[in-house]
């Protein structure tokens, strides 16, 4: 695996295109709690390996990221289900 990394990259691509798919077609409901999971999931995921690799404030600077991500996420959400899109 240290050579060959490209099998990382092909499934990123994929699991990208999974989550805006789920995002798009699964009931507001539960397009919410995915993507609240998708969140907690990568902060988890990352903040694991960025605080055993470089530090620990970075991995708090990733999760306030994407913390925020979410909240504008939400707020789009709320904001396209009160237009009625």
């Amino acid at each position: 695996m240290q050579n060959h990394i490209m099998g990382l990259f092909i499934i990123s691509a994929l699991w990208l295109v999974i989550i805006a798919l789920l995002g798009y077609y699964l009931p507001k409901f539960y397009a919410k709690v995915f993507l609240l999971f998708c969140v907690i999931a990568h902060s988890f995921g990352a903040s694991t390996w960025l605080s055993y690799q470089y530090s620990f404030w970075l991995a708090m600077l990733l999760i306030a990221f994407n913390s925020y991500i979410y909240i504008v996420c939400n707020k789009d959400f709320k904001h396209n289900v009160s237009k009625g899109n």
